[in-house]
């Protein structure tokens, strides 16, 4: 990721990715807004958004544990398959994003992505596409999520 490293881990059993954001000392705005985002990320529940399943907050580190999916990112898949995707497949992937898309257009409070692209859509070993729900970024100072109320 651009500010941190996604690890993949055992976590009771499961295969887990692990986001470490890059060391830094937060300041307490910073992990109060990373703390808003990961409550309303709890809410979030459906089969085209990734699972999200914990999150560690403190000055030292900040952290997030979501579902891994072994296809990886749709950006990858689709530059080492080109042309081995049958049309069928790809129909059913567009179908996935839309549906991820609307679940989160619909939510309350909606969320907005505002950063809707292939290398942020992670695909399951089903061949189902899941949406990576980007928190708050550190490094950059903003929020790639917008929540109205």
């Amino acid at each position: 990721g651009c500010c941190g490293t996604v690890y993949h881990a055992l976590w009771y059993g499961s295969d887990v990715a692990a986001k470490v954001f890059s060391k830094q000392e937060y300041s307490e705005e910073m992990i109060n807004t990373f703390r808003q985002e990961v409550s309303l990320m709890k809410k979030l529940r459906h089969p085209n958004i990734i699972l999200f399943m914990g999150a560690v907050a403190s000055q030292e580190r900040l952290c997030i544990v979501t579902e891994f999916l072994p296809r990886g990112s749709l950006f990858r898949l689709l530059q080492s398959n080109i042309g081995k995707l049958d049309p069928r497949r790809r129909v059913n992937m567009a179908i996935d994003i839309a549906r991820g898309m609307n679940y989160l257009h619909s939510s309350i409070p909606t969320v907005v992505h505002r950063d809707l692209k292939s290398p942020n859509l992670l695909v399951d070993k089903n061949w189902t596409v899941k949406v990576i729900i980007k928190l708050y970024s550190p490094c950059f100072m903003l929020s790639l999520l917008t929540w109205f109320y």
